[in-house]
């Protein structure tokens, strides 16, 4: 894949990451919910995870939203980007990471989907993300009402060639 087509990707993932949701066929229909461990709306989540980029900076709650979905995108687009993926078929699929944020503000992988075509035409790309997310920094963690509270979303990557 090129630059362009892993610039693509990163707008991609950029624009769709949003908070987990309950059912993703009802993805559309659903108000934005986020795992706190038992359900909180967003406008009950004081803080989002903040990295160093972010957390010395004033900024509204979109704001923070925005600046943790982009370093993490970052963090993804510059892994991905780093390899040297090749294929000989067309590649047109979505993968699907599961993260959490701890009340630490460590990041884990709770879940990888990606369908088995994909994971053949690129046999290293699940271990590369896993290994991504498990070396993402540390973050203040997010809060809800003023306490530390674990963040679980969903973020949807486009593979295309």
């Amino acid at each position: 894949m090129n630059k362009e087509g892993y610039f693509i990707l990163f707008l991609l993932l950029f624009i769709s990451c949003k908070p987990e949701k309950k059912d993703l066929k009802q993805q559309e229909n659903v108000q934005e919910e986020i795992n706190i461990d038992s359900i909180i709306k967003n406008q009950n989540i004081d803080a989002f995870p903040l990295f160093t980029d972010c957390e010395n900076k004033e900024m509204s709650l979109e704001e923070q939203k925005m600046c943790f979905i982009n370093y993490i995108s970052q963090k993804i687009y510059n892994s991905l980007n780093s390899q040297n993926f090749e294929s000989e078929n067309a590649v047109n699929d979505t993968i699907f990471i599961k993260m959490k944020v701890d009340t630490l503000g460590s990041s884990h992988l709770v879940d990888l989907v990606l369908k088995e075509q994909l994971k053949e035409e690129f046999p290293k790309i699940d271990s590369i993300l896993i290994e991504t997310i498990e070396l993402i920094p540390p973050a203040k963690p997010a809060t809800a009402r003023g306490t530390p509270t674990n963040l679980e979303f969903e973020i949807p990557i486009i593979i295309k060639n």
